[in-house]
């Protein structure tokens, strides 16, 4: 039998309520979704700070119902975050590389301090040379961070981009059980372990446009909870930081699943954001 995951869930296994309960919430950071849109006419998302974009139509409306769904989880998450929404995937679900780019570099422009892109496809070979790393490279040189969802193919030995990208984080996915999904994607890529952690993603409840409210599974719904996380860290230390530096902290935080190591399976393993913070406290500057 499956057991859906709720946000209050979320909010209470990560710990992220006890960043919350000491003023963290995500204010003054904004956080850019590449995704289908938002319905901003939601009755819960009425009091959000939401701006839409869209690279798809002329609206930025959540004609899919994807973006809807994750910005919900975010906002569980990182509630005072302002959120740049900017519609890369059309209302069949589909999406194309060239326009994740076109995403990515105008949630640069703009001023995002973390990129949420629960989106990507399968590359083969290895992304070293590929345009898309070099934009990401660029981008977290400037202390922005992409987070991306890591893929839902299983295990593989290609990379799903963007999360395949040297300086994008790698968003797997865990069940209420704490066990890593079979459909997570994971593997050794091109020498490098993947993911970089998990999060919950297996029958996830969230907004769903027209007022309503429902599950969905995928990398996706986990990825916005590692976003929302390092939302509240930047509110803490009010200043950007950049992927070795969120690799660093994962490694002092996560709670081992496979092995008390990275791996490629679940890489660090499960986010923990109370110790997430506490590691940025002791070791920021440090290391």
């Amino acid at each position: 039998m499956i057991i859906m995951i709720d946000l209050n869930y979320i909010v209470e296994r990560t710990n992220a309520v006890n960043l919350h309960n000491i003023g963290l919430t995500g204010r003054g950071i904004t956080i850019a979704l590449l995704d289908s849109g938002i319905d901003i006419n939601h009755d819960l998302l009425k009091n959000s700070k939401i701006k839409l974009i869209s690279l798809i139509d002329d609206e930025g409306m959540d004609d899919y119902g994807h973006g809807t769904h994750i910005v919900g989880i975010l906002l569980a998450i990182a509630p005072e975050v302002n959120i740049l929404s900017i519609k890369v995937i059309d209302s069949k679900g589909e999406t194309k590389l060239s326009t994740i780019m076109k995403g990515l570099e105008l949630a640069y422009k703009m001023g995002a301090d973390i990129i949420n892109v629960s989106v990507g496809e399968q590359f083969e070979g290895c992304l070293d040379t590929h345009p898309l790393t070099y934009l990401v490279d660029e981008i977290n040189s400037n202390g922005i961070l992409i987070v991306a969802s890591a893929g839902n193919s299983g295990p593989k030995t290609s990379p799903h981009i963007p999360a395949g990208c040297k300086n994008a984080i790698a968003v797997g996915s865990i069940n209420k059980y704490g066990k890593t999904n079979t459909w997570s994607s994971r593997g050794n890529i091109c020498g490098d372990k993947y993911p970089d952690c998990v999060a919950f993603g297996d029958e996830v409840i969230s907004l769903l446009p027209n007022n309503r409210v429902g599950e969905l599974s995928g990398t996706s719904q986990s990825c916005p909870q590692v976003s929302g996380m390092l939302a509240l860290i930047m509110q803490s230390i009010k200043q950007g930081l950049k992927k070795e530096e969120v690799e660093f902290f994962l490694s002092q935080s996560c709670q081992w699943i496979e092995k008390p190591e990275k791996n490629n399976f679940s890489g660090w393993g499960m986010i923990d954001m109370e110790k997430f913070f506490r590691a940025v406290e002791i070791y920021r500057g440090k290391f």
